[in-house]
């Protein structure tokens, strides 16, 4: 059986749907768009949405921390950081992966 790249990204999005994941049409959400959620085509990651959503998972912390998380997120200073994650930066994520599975 033969399918093609739309059949399949048509059964992922699906799939996320089914999970409880919202979509939102890349052309939708591109900076000329009717809902932009970038400044522009390079930056890949929606901040405003990345910081919400840390928001509403760790609402105990305070906003100031939470930009800071994001920045930290989104700036990549030292390049083995991004290749190597240190115990804490993975036990951090496991942590987080375990609390949003149980959202």
């Amino acid at each position: 059986m033969s399918i093609t790249e739309q059949q399949l990204e048509n059964a992922t999005i699906g799939w996320f749907r089914e999970l409880g994941w919202q979509y939102a049409s890349g052309p939708d959400i591109a900076p000329d768009g009717n809902s932009p959620a970038r400044t522009d085509y390079r930056q890949v990651v929606l901040q405003q949405r990345l910081l919400a959503a840390l928001s509403r998972i760790n609402p105990h912390i305070p906003a100031v921390a939470l930009e800071q998380a994001t920045h930290e997120l989104l700036t990549v200073s030292d390049p083995s950081r991004a290749v190597k994650p240190s115990l804490t930066t993975t036990a951090t994520l496991v942590l987080n992966r375990s609390l949003i599975s149980s959202l």
